[in-house]
């Protein structure tokens, strides 16, 4: 284990279980957000290479039967 790795731990190991729950919880939504990151570079590989279509808002809402009345915009 690295000498930076250590001392992170080290400093991991006195914190309070409050403190530890938030760690853990911010811990867990940068790594949601690095597969949102993944996700969201795999589609538009997709997309780029011809894989898959994209569709214009009022195109979804044409298809769904959704009017600008039923969003209140």
């Amino acid at each position: 284990m690295s000498i930076a790795a250590q001392k992170v731990l080290s400093d991991a190991k006195a914190l309070s279980p409050d403190e530890m729950r938030v760690l853990l919880r911010d811990i867990s939504e940068v790594l949601e957000d690095l597969e949102d990151a993944e996700d969201a570079e795999r589609v538009l590989g997709e997309i780029v290479r011809g894989e898959t279509t994209t569709s214009t808002l009022d195109e979804v809402m044409k298809s769904l039967g959704i009017t600008d009345a039923d969003l209140d915009r």
